[in-house]
């Protein structure tokens, strides 16, 4: 264990990969406006990557999500791509 940290605490390197995490629940679970308040601190390939690599979507899919997100896709496009 390093020094300084403690049992439960979350180290400050994952805490942008643990608000990623969260957007993208946000958007899975319906929270449409939190989740595209969130994504205005991510860039749209960050986004997809994410959601490719740590969620298992298809690349299409997690595309699609961003590409909503930042507002450059309709909830229509999003949802015909999952």
């Amino acid at each position: 264990m390093r020094s300084g940290s403690h049992r439960g605490e979350i180290p400050p390197r994952c805490a942008p990969l643990l608000k990623m995490k969260t957007l993208l629940e946000n958007l899975v679970n319906g929270n449409l406006t939190d989740a595209k308040k969130q994504a205005t601190r991510y860039d749209l390939f960050a986004i997809a990557k994410y959601a490719a690599e740590h969620l298992g979507c298809s690349r299409n899919k997690a595309i699609m999500a961003a590409a909503y997100l930042k507002g450059r896709a309709t909830f229509q496009a999003y949802c015909d791509a999952i």
